[in-house]
């Protein structure tokens, strides 16, 4: 699923697939295309709770499915913040860290979008730390996130879909220590 290396105490991570697929697709993948063997923590979970995994992560993608139907203004915004919590929830059960800042990203799109600034501004800062620890404290993701957590109603999507209060994230997310 993905290749780690520690130096210095942390552990560096490469995924190499989707990592929401199930652990016999990954390591099947891995194995063909990249000619090896996965060792990471997940991938050598014991059998029952490796289907635990699996099921809370292909839960997880097809949450992701569901969170797309906000584009196609199937979802109002608080729906679209339900589902995006949900996902966050069970990437804690999952202790699934990966994809983090876009996920809270989205969640700042979805309230900047319905004109709620202080959800906006709080889902800005949580992408911001969590695009930190994914990519690095220099990166465009970060930078974009903290313009916006100062200026929301900068965002080009601002105002675009009906005023309503969706919600910023739970304390639990803004303290997450995964």
């Amino acid at each position: 699923m993905r290749f780690s290396l520690a130096i210095a105490l942390q552990e560096l991570l490469t995924t190499y697939i989707d990592s929401k697929k199930p652990r016999a697709e990954r390591q099947q993948y891995l194995k063909e295309n990249y000619h090896f063997e996965c060792d990471c923590a997940v991938c050598t979970l014991p059998p029952e709770q490796s289907k635990e995994s699996d099921l809370r992560l292909s839960t997880m993608a097809n949450l992701y499915g569901q969170l797309k139907a906000w584009n196609e203004k199937t979802l109002n915004g608080a729906q679209a913040i339900a589902i995006v919590k949900k996902i966050w929830e069970l990437g804690e059960e999952e202790r699934y860290v990966s994809e983090r800042g876009q996920l809270a990203a989205d969640a700042a799109i979805v309230a900047t979008a319905h004109s709620d600034l202080e959800a906006a501004s709080e889902w800005r800062a949580l992408a911001a730390k969590w695009f930190t620890r994914e990519l690095g404290k220099d990166t465009p993701q970060v930078f974009l996130n903290r313009k916006w957590t100062a200026e929301p109603d900068s965002h080009p999507v601002f105002g675009r879909r009906a005023e309503e209060k969706v919600g910023g994230p739970s304390d639990a997310m803004k303290n997450s220590k995964l």
